[in-house]
């Protein structure tokens, strides 16, 4: 399924071994279900000790949000959703990164560090996603339209 959008995902592991650090359970397979969908790069890095692993992850659509917000508006974009006629930008990257945190649940804490959506014509940050973060009260967000 093609989303017409890239992905980046760096994120950083503890270790103190160097270049040679232990990476994540299942990293290779949420790499392969990203490219199914996606343009896209997943990096690792090795860093200090902490026991977390917090992801950056930048999305690049060929979305607008104006657009977007109008498909809401109109009340289509829910329907395009679940009929799955064209993939709603984020869903493949949510499936993969949840299947890759509940295989690595006891080993590490992996959590959303920061998630940048790079609309054509704004951008959306949002800080801190957590598998207990409440969205409504949680998360930071900030909208910069350009």
């Amino acid at each position: 399924m093609e989303t017409g959008t890239a992905i980046n995902v760096k994120y950083w592991v503890a270790s103190d071994q160097g270049c040679n650090f232990s990476d994540l359970d299942g990293i290779d397979e949420f790499r392969r279900e990203l490219a199914a969908d996606y343009v896209c790069v997943v990096k690792g890095r090795p860093a200090g000790a902490g026991g977390f692993t917090h992801l950056n992850v930048e999305v690049i659509s060929s979305f607008s949000l104006s657009h977007l917000v109008q498909l809401l508006i109109d009340g289509i974009a829910f329907d395009v959703i679940k009929r799955g006629a064209e993939s709603f930008i984020l869903r493949p990257f949510l499936a993969a990164y949840e299947k890759l945190r509940d295989r690595n649940k006891g080993k590490n804490s992996i959590d959303i560090g920061e998630l940048q959506v790079h609309f054509q014509d704004s951008v959306l940050l949002i800080h801190e996603v957590r598998e207990d973060t409440m969205v409504a009260f949680c998360v930071w967000l900030r909208i910069t339209i350009t």
